[in-house]
């Protein structure tokens, strides 16, 4: 088990070998150094600046590549230089943030050393008022690993405290006289027990829960529509039916969930002023951009591959609700009326990918129903949205 460090700062004799000796100095507390990206900030601001370039033009995506092949610590300079970022809305580590507060109070000078780039660490750190020392990537060279260790170990001789989160951060630790996990991997924390240093812990919260709420894992009861054409055309005990509306609710369910992903990755600063959006997955920076972009890739092409298994005319219907939902992310979602017309449309294309799925004889008086339906409570919903604003505002 990895040690605890104790509340008060870890001191050290300045000036003298031997603290106890009669030559004795005021003993003065080592830095206390903080990694920045997955530590004091949840997430990395290389990636929030990228997706904030590409969210606006995505075909800067040709620009970054250049600006890579020139180096890692080139092309965060750069980035820096152009990304519009709202620093004040970044999530950060809140447990961390006051860590370090408590122990600038004490009297530990308080030092932020990340692989970011230093001009734009600088302006977030505007937000804590407890860090006396940013350092960082300059645009020549890449602060991160082994090159980071030796800054810090030529700067502090006589030790420093370091958190930080990854593989990376091994390099600091070991020449480090102090260590703090900031939600390490549990590899990563194997690997920093062997270094045998007294260490603090945050621990990460479940994976699989984080990862449920970025999926929007509750939001598939209403792909439940789809067993709805099985049950009212009386095929309730043809298995085959059965099969293929599963597949089709399966695939359907998982082509939602990636696109409820994409959706918060074009929203995020939005999501962020918000008042309960901040606290998704994606928001709150409990899930970093890049593990919620793969996962929307992997449970897209799931979601498709299952529908390509359930026949082509689900597969269709499927795509289908793909584009029309992705376009409402994209715009119709802020075109009025247009907007519920796109929810109640989307509804009734669930049931229309239940009718393909189980071949059941189409209805028109059920997919009018059901577009009147659904509708109504589109603009009902939005009718209660719309009074909670002008109540927030007043």
């Amino acid at each position: 088990m990895l040690e605890a460090i104790q509340d008060s700062p870890i001191l050290r004799q300045a000036g003298t070998p031997d603290a106890t000796g009669p030559a004795r100095q005021a003993v003065v507390p080592i830095p206390l150094v903080l990694d920045l990206d997955q530590t004091l900030l949840r997430g990395d601001l290389l990636i929030e600046s990228i997706f904030s370039i590409l969210r606006q033009n995505p075909l800067d995506f040709v620009r970054l590549a250049c600006w890579a092949f020139k180096g890692k610590a080139y092309l965060k300079r750069k980035v820096a230089a152009i990304a519009d970022i709202d620093f004040s809305a970044l999530p950060i580590n809140e447990d961390v943030a006051a860590f370090a507060a408590d122990r600038k109070a004490a009297g530990q000078r308080v030092v932020v050393a990340t692989a970011s780039d230093e001009e734009a660490a600088r302006r977030l750190m505007v937000r804590f008022p407890f860090v006396d020392e940013v350092i960082g990537s300059d645009g020549v060279r890449n602060l991160k690993g082994a090159e980071k260790a030796r800054l810090l170990q030529q700067r502090y001789p006589d030790g420093f405290d370091y958190a930080g989160d990854s593989a990376a951060d091994l390099h600091v630790w070991r020449v480090s006289t102090g260590m703090i996990l900031v939600e390490p991997s549990a590899s990563v924390a194997r690997a920093a027990e062997k270094i045998g240093l007294p260490a603090r812990h945050f621990k990460k919260p479940a994976v699989w829960k984080t990862w449920a709420k970025a999926l929007r894992v509750h939001q598939w009861a209403k792909n439940g529509l789809v067993f709805a054409p099985l049950v009212l055309a009386g095929m309730v005990a043809h298995s085959a039916a059965w099969s293929a509306a599963m597949l089709a609710f399966a695939g359907l369910s998982l082509t939602a969930s990636a696109t409820y992903v994409i959706n918060d990755l074009l929203d995020l600063p939005h999501d962020r002023r918000h008042r309960s959006k901040s606290r998704r997955p994606l928001a709150s920076g409990r899930m970093p951009l890049l593990h919620g972009a793969g996962l929307a890739g992997v449970a897209l092409a799931a979601g498709l591959a299952l529908g390509a298994l359930a026949g082509l005319p689900v597969l269709a219907c499927i795509l289908a609700y793909t584009i029309v939902t992705l376009a409402y992310s994209a715009s119709l979602k802020r075109v009025p009326f247009l907007d519920v017309m796109t929810l109640a449309g989307l509804f009734t294309l669930r049931l229309v990918t239940g009718i393909v799925a189980v071949s059941a004889p189409p209805s028109s008086w059920l997919l009018s129903f059901s577009m009147f339906l659904f509708l109504s409570l589109s603009l009902a919903k939005r009718q209660v949205e719309i009074v909670a604003m002008q109540g927030r505002r007043q």
